[in-house]
């Protein structure tokens, strides 16, 4: 074999190995760039996952926070219900005085608006004093004023009120201000009044009827003994005074 065939066949040799070594890392790059892909897709489905999880929650989060919220309104709207629904007066105080509740059966007794609310019980109050004494006492000695009967002297009627104010207490038992419930017990003391007067009367007629029927025994009996007396066997003198009885016995 020739030199030049030599040469030949050396330099074949050199560039199959280059093309193998070629191959090769072309091969490693593409498993490279295989194992690449997968990791991205596996780190792409984790993100997602993750993702989806963290809008679960946050799905879950806003759906429990609309949840009160609403039970919370309901409870407002059904607080308020009850409170205006009330046929006694409601008034709810704080430490300073200002008024926090005032419902419609309050405004309706007390002759006061709905907008007083906010103000100083004391100068809304001013019509009805006897209440709002009842109301400071509370305030100042955290006790509460049960069944207590003011009246409220006005220039048509008198009006009395049932009246219990209850301290009002935080979970610490710490005092916040006070609640008064009050109604009208006008009709009520009224009927008591007419029942009191019909029984005076009972008692003065019995009274009367007694103190008729002794005078009626007495006359009677001096009645009698005058008829027995025959005025035409008497002087003329006593003539006259068994006549004057018997007629005034008989007008008696």
């Amino acid at each position: 074999m020739t030199p030049s065939a030599y040469a030949l066949l050396g330099l074949t040799a050199l560039v199959a190995g280059l093309v193998g070594i070629l191959v090769f890392a072309v091969l490693r790059f593409a498993s490279a760039a295989r194992d690449l892909r997968r990791h991205a897709r596996e780190g792409d489905s984790e993100r997602v996952f993750v993702t989806a999880a963290l809008e679960d929650a946050l799905r879950k989060l806003h759906d429990q926070e609309r949840a009160l919220t609403a039970r919370a309104e309901s409870s407002e709207r059904l607080n308020s219900e009850i409170v205006s629904s009330l046929t006694s007066g409601l008034v709810v105080v704080d430490l300073k005085g200002t008024i926090r509740t005032l419902n419609p059966a309050a405004c309706r007794l007390l002759k006061v608006n709905h907008a007083d609310a906010g103000n100083d019980f004391r100068t809304v109050l001013s019509g009805a004093t006897p209440l709002a004494e009842v109301i400071e006492e509370c305030l100042s000695s955290a006790r509460p004023a049960v069944r207590r009967s003011v009246s409220l002297h006005r220039p048509d009627a008198t009006v009395h009120l049932g009246v219990t104010v209850s301290p009002l207490l935080d979970q610490t038992r710490t005092l916040q201000g006070a609640v008064c419930l009050f109604s009208d017990l006008t009709a009520v003391i009224d009927l008591e009044e007419q029942v009191r007067i019909k029984d005076s009367l009972g008692r003065l007629g019995e009274l009367t009827a007694g103190l008729a029927h002794e005078f009626r025994n007495g006359l009677a009996t001096i009645h009698g003994y005058a008829r027995l007396l025959d005025p035409a066997g008497k002087p003329d003198d006593q003539r006259t005074y068994v006549e004057a009885i018997r007629a005034e016995t008989d007008s008696l």
